[in-house]
C-alpha cells in the first residue's frame, strides 16, 4: 500500500481552485480512519492544491491551537502522554505538523473524550445490547457537536473554506453531516481496491487510492 493515487470524479484535481470558486465550496470533508492507512500525504496534497483558512480536527476533541505558542506547547508534550481517554499526544502530532506546516489554526471539533467515561468501549468481546444503544446515542451526539462545530464556523466567515477531518464513519452517505452542514463541500475518502473501507477484508493488502467528489446544496445565483 505505498502508492497513494487520487482518481477525480467530479473535478480535475490541479484545477480545483477553479471548481471550489465555480461551484463556491466552502468545505473540504476529509474522511480519516485513524490511523490504519498513511493520510497525511493525502491531506497534505488536498491543502496544498486548496489553501483552506481553518483546519476542524475530530481528535483534537474541544482544544484550539492558534497561535505559535499553542503548537510549541502542545507539540513539546510527551508523546506517550494521554490527551484524553482516546488518544495519546503521539497519534494526533502528525496532523497538528501539518496544519502548521501550512499556518492553519487547527481546532477541535467533538466533545472532550468523545463522551466516554473510561475505555471499557474497546472491549467488544463483552459487548450488550445496552451498550450498543449507548454507543449509538454517543456517536449521535458526538455528530451533533461536529455539525454545530462546522456550521458555527461557517456562519462566522462567510467567505471561509474549512478543511474538516472526521473519521469515515461520520462522513458515511446518511450522516447528519453530510445532510444539514450549511455549504456546498468536496468529499474526499479512501478506497481500497476500488471499494469502500466496510466492503474490504484485507486493508492492508489492498492498493490505496482516493476519491474526492462533491455535492452542490446551494446554487450560484
Amino acid at each position: 500500500m505505498e502508492n497513494i493515487v487520487f482518481e477525480e470524479d467530479t473535478l480535475n484535481l490541479e484545477n480545483v481552485k477553479d471548481y471550489i470558486a465555480k461551484h463556491n465550496i466552502r468545505s473540504i470533508f476529509f474522511a480519516e480512519t485513524h490511523g490504519l492507512i498513511p493520510e497525511i500525504e493525502a491531506q497534505e496534497k488536498i491543502i496544498s492544491k486548496t489553501n483552506p483558512k481553518l483546519f476542524l480536527y475530530e481528535l483534537l476533541e474541544e482544544e484550539k491551537i492558534i497561535s505559535e505558542e499553542d503548537y510549541q506547547k502542545f507539540l513539546s508534550k510527551p508523546d506517550e502522554d494521554d490527551f484524553s481517554i482516546i488518544s495519546k499526544f503521539k497519534d494526533l502530532k502528525p496532523t497538528v505538523i501539518l496544519a502548521k506546516k501550512f499556518r492553519l489554526p487547527i481546532v477541535g471539533c467533538d466533545i472532550k473524550n468523545m463522551l466516554r467515561e473510561d475505555t471499557k468501549f474497546r472491549d467488544t468481546e463483552t459487548i450488550t445490547e445496552e451498550d450498543v444503544k449507548n454507543e449509538e446515542n454517543i456517536m449521535a451526539k458526538r455528530e451533533e457537536r461536529q455539525l454545530e462545530t462546522i456550521n458555527r464556523c461557517l456562519n462566522q466567515d462567510k467567505e471561509i473554506l474549512l478543511f474538516v477531518s472526521l473519521g469515515a464513519y461520520h462522513l458515511r452517505k446518511e450522516s447528519l453531516i453530510r445532510k444539514k452542514v450549511k455549504s456546498n463541500y468536496l468529499l474526499v475518502r479512501p478506497l481500497f481496491d476500488r471499494k469502500e473501507i466496510n466492503e474490504v477484508e484485507d486493508i492492508l493488502n489492498s492498493e490505496l487510492t482516493f476519491l474526492v467528489t462533491s455535492e452542490i446544496k446551494i446554487k450560484n445565483d
